[in-house]
């Protein structure tokens, strides 16, 4: 670490470091969905035991702000956790304060949002401390085209005294001048509800993030809350442009089935829901896969038409969730999209494809 005594008023640069074996698997398209990118924004609030989270979209001064209500973090925490880039970190069965089992274990939280804006600023006061700590990271740097070229470099940090009450904490991301086909697709106007691919550019942004994001179901979804809830977790609330969001639930959903189930080192819940119609918009049909309450990929339908030999009309109809309990955690691939193949991954595509069908 290089910088100068860590009084407040001090200044000075932080290295950042990065794995580079697992940066490169980033240049083959990963966290190509900027939806997807502030997740992982999101997912590191969880992360830091926030219980809220506030995104503020400011097209119209190109930046998009993300701020929670977390631990904070110190100079060092900054440098060994938030700079470290592509940390691997193996998950556990350790619980937080909250009864929250951590998200993250690639330590590329912040990197997935570099290929969207020219600056990254982070401003984060750790609770029990009175200093504040400003990093800016120039992103530019460090993508190109459509490729991360991460180096070891240093960025510069400012620290200073804090009004925020000692007992608390807080970090702030800025994305400051954002990309203007961002800002263009965000403005998208709603062409068709039946896919996202349709739906306008800040109704798709925000049905993306209560898809995948750690969330809760929506307080009239009473049956699903109370099958899915585990009563010692303290859940996060998220809002967008001050507008609260939740797990998505295709609209007139009645449950047909719930059920839990094991698979050698897997346990899990599911719910098996329908709308009575074909589920809108039709990328929410087939189940969720959760574990740690983020979305792995999108709904599945577990290749049911091999099941069948045939294609069921009525698979349309069909959505919900099916929640990871234990297991799988070292099976999630590095984009969280699916899992690699094994026989608990298997056994559990074999149960509910024939569960489908």
């Amino acid at each position: 670490m290089t910088h100068d005594q860590k009084s407040s008023g001090s200044e000075g640069t932080l290295p950042i470091k990065v794995n580079a074996e697992v940066v490169s698997h980033l240049s083959f398209g990963l966290y190509r969905n900027f939806a997807r990118a502030v997740k992982e924004l999101i997912s590191n609030s969880y992360d830091a035991g926030a219980t809220e989270v506030k995104i503020k979209l400011d097209l119209d001064n190109e930046l998009i702000i993300v701020r929670d209500n977390g631990k904070g973090m110190n100079l060092k925490e900054i440098e060994d956790k938030f700079l470290h880039i592509a940390r691997r970190t193996p998950l556990t069965e350790d619980v937080d304060e909250f009864g929250r089992k951590r998200i993250g274990s690639f330590g590329i939280g912040f990197l997935s949002t570099f290929p969207y804006c020219k600056e990254l600023q982070l401003i984060t006061k750790k609770a029990g401390t009175s200093e504040i700590i400003e990093v800016r990271i120039n992103t530019e740097q460090f993508f190109n085209k459509d490729s991360f070229k991460i180096t070891d470099v240093k960025v510069p940090y400012k620290m200073g005294k804090s009004d925020i009450p000692i007992k608390k904490g807080e970090t702030i991301i800025i994305l400051n001048k954002i990309a203007p086909h961002i800002i263009k697709e965000l403005t998208e106007e709603t062409h068709d509800k039946y896919s996202i691919d349709k739906i306008g550019g800040y109704q798709r942004f925000k049905w993306t993030l209560a898809q995948y994001a750690p969330l809760q179901y929506p307080p009239e979804k009473k049956e699903l809350k109370t099958f899915f809830d585990e009563p010692n977790k303290l859940p996060m609330r998220l809002w967008l442009n001050a507008e609260e969001i939740f797990r998505n639930v295709p609209e007139n959903a009645i449950i047909l089935e719930t059920g839990k189930e094991t698979f050698g080192n897997v346990a899990l819940k599911y719910a098996i829901m329908t709308p009575k119609e074909p589920v809108k918009p039709k990328e929410a049909k087939g189940l969720q896969i959760r574990l740690r309450d983020v979305a792995i990929g999108f709904p599945t339908d577990f290749d049911v038409i091999k099941a069948t030999g045939k294609v069921p009309g009525k698979l349309n109809y069909l959505c919900g969730e099916v929640y990871i309990l234990s297991g799988l955690e070292s099976a999630v691939m590095i984009d969280r999209d699916n899992f690699s193949y094994t026989e608990d991954v298997a056994q559990l595509q074999v149960f509910f494809r024939n569960k489908l069908a």
